[in-house]
């Protein structure tokens, strides 16, 4: 305890100075609300907006399958004219022959994280 605490409960003593009329806080919400002025209610008419829903919706998904699609192209056109402005004259055999049959094994093992011993020795067990 604090020495400050000390002397004013040694001054003051324990009591709480504070006091609360009878029945205050259960009454408290319904002296607040008798207070408030009365408002009128406001009718608001939604409509029928569906169908300028579905057409909201149906435009941004367009508009996002065409961001996507026209990044991809892009990203593709890139790359590809990267390759070509390198001065290699094999750009597009060399494109075609990375994609192999054996490109895509590699690729899986490699998400995988596999390596030739593991291949070899899960080869093994399941035979």
């Amino acid at each position: 305890m604090d020495e400050n605490e000390k002397w004013l409960r040694s001054h003051y003593g324990n009591d709480n100075p504070f006091t609360v009329p009878e029945g205050y806080f259960e009454s408290l919400s319904d002296s607040i609300m008798s207070m408030l002025p009365e408002q009128q209610t406001h009718v608001v008419d939604m409509g029928n907006n569906s169908w300028k829903r579905k057409i909201a919706v149906a435009l941004a998904v367009a508009a996002s399958v065409a961001v996507i699609i026209s990044v991809s192209l892009t990203v593709g056109y890139r790359h590809d004219t990267a390759k070509l402005a390198d001065g290699s004259s094999n750009a597009i055999s060399e494109q075609q022959s990375a994609y192999s049959d054996y490109t895509v094994v590699d690729e899986m093992a490699n998400y995988a994280m596999l390596d030739n011993v593991d291949m070899y020795a899960y080869v093994a067990t399941n035979e």
